[in-house]
């Protein structure tokens, strides 16, 4: 399937399996699903389709910029609970080596390493140590990206470094039902982050509401002060 029917359907898929309790946990989440959705073809310049890698690294980088947006937006705290983490030497080791998988990956042949069971597993511990609300969207947005391309004609090594490839051969990677699933995919993501955001928008409405409430007393309460004030010097000078 194409990168985007994969971020399609892994974000909707994760946050459809795992709702979200509350606007920090939908925030990292959804980067984490989105980006385990696409991860896999990291590897894609070895494949002879002609992928290009550097396009999954570039939505990976788009899809950790959003993240980190988010976060300084609603001030959930992602950043920071990273950054102690890392000051810890185990979840030190768990960053570098979730990065250091990521390079093997690169250097593997395309829908090895990962697009594996084995590669999936160790990104999730790395990623369980380092941001435990993460690894389970991650793991849903990864899974089905396997999924995914295990239902058309090429294989996947899911058992690496078992050389088998497995593959259902049932549809083309750029067909009919790969746009469909991207439709379908697309308008899931959608209601469901406009269910779980709307929510907070209408909580920061409300509140913006009520600021502009209060701005407008404090207004009209000091001209009405003003006008008093004035009236009274205008008194005491007539008197």
């Amino acid at each position: 399937m194409q990168g985007k029917t994969h971020l399609a359907v892994g974000s909707a898929l994760a946050l459809a399996l795992l709702p979200p309790a509350g606007m920090h946990t939908l925030i990292i989440g959804t980067g984490a699903a989105a980006l385990g959705s696409v991860v896999s073809d990291i590897d894609s310049g070895h494949s002879g389709a002609g992928q290009d890698a550097a396009r999954v690294m570039a939505v990976s980088a788009i899809i950790t910029i959003l993240t980190v947006a988010a976060d300084l937006t609603f001030h959930t705290g992602i950043i920071d609970g990273i950054r102690q983490r890392l000051s810890m030497n185990l979840n030190l080791a768990a960053g570098i080596g979730f990065v250091l998988i990521l390079l093997l990956g690169i250097l593997l042949p395309h829908r090895s390493f990962m697009h594996s069971l084995t590669g999936g597993a160790l990104l999730c511990v790395c990623l369980w140590k380092l941001v435990p609300e993460a690894w389970m969207y991650f793991a849903v947005g990864f899974g089905s990206h396997l999924l995914l391309d295990l239902t058309n004609q090429r294989g996947e090594q899911l058992f690496f470094p078992y050389r088998r490839r497995y593959s259902l051969g049932w549809f083309k990677s750029n067909g009919f039902v790969n746009r469909l699933l991207l439709t379908a995919g697309t308008v899931l993501l959608v209601i469901l982050l406009y269910r779980y955001v709307s929510p907070y928008i209408k909580d920061a409405a409300q509140g913006i509401g009520q600021a502009a409430g209060n701005v407008q007393q404090e207004l009209q309460d000091a001209a009405r002060n003003a006008g008093e004030t004035l009236r009274s010097g205008w008194d005491h000078l007539t008197g």
